[in-house]
């Protein structure tokens, strides 16, 4: 089965998404799955590589001013890498990790491909919020 998983945070990341992603998607590659994950490239280029079975298409991401470590893909970026990437991988299934950027823009693909998704969410927001120091109130 082609399988696309689609996170907004994957290798090098370290992070409890990140590495539930990173072991979902080499266990199913060892089963036999050709499994691919669209994830932020570590640069504001796209980028495509192979890690543990797993073809990995990294969209052009930026650092986050605070914690430059974390990218994000925004969308009006990377919707069109995106689209490419999800017609030339073709997968009988998309399992979306997180809904933010990356997520929604494949869910956009799928829905107008037909393409089957399933979605979990492995992320809570009150563990970023306090990478963005806001203020007390605003939290």
């Amino acid at each position: 089965m082609k399988i696309l998983i689609a996170s907004d945070t994957y290798y090098p990341d370290v992070n409890g998404a990140s590495y539930f992603t990173q072991r979902l998607a080499s266990m199913m590659a060892k089963r036999g799955h050709q499994v691919s994950v669209i994830a932020p490239a570590r640069k504001f280029k796209d980028s495509v590589y192979t890690r543990d079975g797993v073809t990995v298409y990294g969209v052009r991401s930026i650092a986050i001013f605070v914690y430059p470590g974390f990218r994000i893909c925004p969308l009006f970026l990377t919707q069109k890498s995106i689209e490419k990437h999800v017609k030339d991988i073709s997968p009988d299934i998309i399992h979306i990790q997180n809904h933010f950027m990356i997520g929604k823009g494949v869910m956009k693909v799928a829905e107008e491909l037909n393409i089957p998704v399933v979605g979990t969410n492995h992320f809570m927001p009150e563990n970023l919020v306090h990478y963005f120091h806001l203020p007390k109130f605003a939290e």
